[in-house]
């Protein structure tokens, strides 16, 4: 046990033991947990702090009060997988694995943009926080500034329990065509955690990014805090066209854009020199042998070279 488990209240110390156990699947859907007596034994507490933790379990629909029974494990407690690599949001993807989806708009105001996005957004633009849940269980928190051209068509009212993709498409009309993500890996702090129903320090998933039209505007820019017990990342993998390239700190619209698209081809372009020259090479190294047997077809030169098919 770590100092920060140590310090921690008696009744997350608990909570956090029993939420690892069920969402590691040792206790599966439908399982009974030990009793009140056997979890103060266990724990050497008061049976006050076990009925504190298993309250908070209850409160994240992890577990839940069965008549005569006791507290058992809630169905359908399971690991969600969203694809970072596709556009739709995570209403979106959560609703396509048919699990209940629920929105809760926090914030939904015209405000001063901060002085990074200007370039992007202008001086101001509108700002939404919004609670994403899925079964009842907390899973996602999403800060987002939108255009302001595009806040008349966004009432909050009309964006409880909906897609902003959605609501951008139907009502302003925006084609979105993609978009730049980013991906780390944060540990849980107030007031995200408490709004999360996370403990303290649970590592939670941040993707941030911007959101594209056809014509390559930003129509949203935003980050997105997911409970990593919750949901998993799924990304597929293709082979690289040539070595990493460094990206920009935070992705800021459709200049950022044609900077990494930039990069990427002078990335490949000196790849391509790369395999040219060491090609070069060998054909030098070898020419001693090939002088004898040389036939009179035109030499291969770099304006030759197809990049497709290296």
């Amino acid at each position: 046990m770590g100092a920060r488990d140590r310090a921690a209240p008696h009744h997350a110390r608990i909570s956090d033991t029993l939420r690892r156990q069920i969402t590691d699947g040792a206790l599966r859907p439908g399982e009974l947990l030990p009793s009140e007596a056997r979890l103060c034994e266990t724990f050497g507490v008061s049976r006050s702090v076990v009925r504190q933790a298993l309250a908070t379990l209850e409160r994240d629909a992890l577990v839940v009060k069965s008549q005569g029974r006791g507290t058992v494990v809630a169905a359908g407690v399971a690991e969600l997988h969203r694809n970072v690599r596709w556009v739709a949001g995570l209403s979106a993807q959560m609703r396509a694995l048919g699990t209940r989806v629920q929105t809760r708009v926090l914030d939904h105001t015209i405000r001063a943009v901060p002085a990074s996005l200007r370039e992007v957004l202008g001086v101001r633009a509108l700002y939404l926080e919004r609670l994403r849940s899925v079964d009842r269980r907390p899973v996602a928190l999403i800060r987002t500034w939108v255009p302001l051209a595009f806040a008349p068509h966004l009432p909050r009212a009309a964006l409880q329990n909906r897609s902003l993709h959605e609501m951008l498409e139907s009502r302003a009309g925006v084609c979105i065509a993609g978009g730049q993500r980013q991906i780390r890996a944060v540990a849980a702090q107030e007031p995200i955690a408490g709004l999360l129903h996370a403990p303290a320090g649970l590592p939670l998933l941040l993707l941030e990014g911007d959101t594209v039209d056809a014509d390559g505007r930003a129509v949203e820019i935003f980050a997105t805090w997911h409970r990593s017990d919750r949901i998993a990342f799924d990304v597929k993998v293709d082979e690289a066209p040539g070595p990493p390239v460094r990206s920009a700190p935070a992705p800021a619209g459709s200049a950022t854009l044609a900077l990494q698209r930039l990069s990427r081809a002078e990335a490949d372009a000196r790849a391509l020199a790369d395999d040219l020259a060491a090609l070069r090479a060998a054909l030098q190294d070898a020419s001693p042998v090939l002088a004898a047997g040389r036939s009179p077809s035109r030499r291969r030169t770099a304006r030759d070279h197809d990049p497709s098919k290296s």
